[in-house]
């Protein structure tokens, strides 16, 4: 699977990440977060997305390249209805602060400052800031706090995410794209609009 956070609830997943994914592989790029919630406005399905490679968040990822994306999925998710009443689609870059979920994430983001919460206290901390060092040849995720070297399983992870670091500033940023559009929407970000709300 091309995406690597999904929390759907009350849609089909397996449904939805069938019309999705054909168009991440389309553009080079792979799904970080797949989100269904509601703002405040109405209903929004959120997609982050990055290319498979970038050494840095949100790079390679342009606001064109998430406008085309959300168009292709709005006439998708048009065609297949399956989404019974109005909502946005969003789709964007995760941000620079981007959350980790892959031990992928964890070796590629390797020398990058992090907060981190973990399920348990390790050698005194559970909740920090720190450096995340990578990954061990033992699948180990490891990280550098308060001087102390801790290396946990990534299922001891609760959360973790890129922490800002304005002294390695390489801003090829996250775009995100917008779209207005009647059934499905995508946002700048690349943002589409659904119809099923007239």
């Amino acid at each position: 699977m091309s995406i690597a956070h999904i929390k759907v609830p009350g849609l089909d997943q397996a449904r939805l990440t069938a019309l999705i994914e054909p168009v991440l592989a389309a553009h080079g790029v792979v799904g970080v977060e797949l989100l269904w919630k509601t703002d405040g406005t109405g209903w929004v399905l959120t997609l982050n997305i990055e290319k498979p490679d970038a050494k840095a968040a949100g790079e390679g990822i342009s606001i064109d390249l998430c406008t085309d994306i959300s168009h292709e999925l709005s006439a998708a998710f048009d065609v297949d209805e399956f989404i019974p009443h109005a909502y946005r689609l969003e789709v964007g870059s995760p941000g620079l602060e981007r959350n980790l979920y892959l031990l992928e994430d964890y070796r590629r983001f390797a020398n990058s400052k992090v907060k981190a919460k973990l399920c348990r206290e390790v050698l005194g901390l559970r909740a920090f800031r720190g450096t995340l060092s990578g990954v061990t040849d033992t699948g180990l995720v490891s990280f550098e706090a308060d001087s102390v070297k801790v290396e946990v399983p990534i299922e001891d992870i609760q959360t973790c995410r890129l922490v800002f670091d304005m002294a390695k500033v390489s801003v090829s940023g996250g775009a995100k794209a917008n779209s207005p559009k009647p059934r499905s929407s995508g946002s700048l970000r690349g943002n589409r609009e659904s119809k099923r709300n007239r």
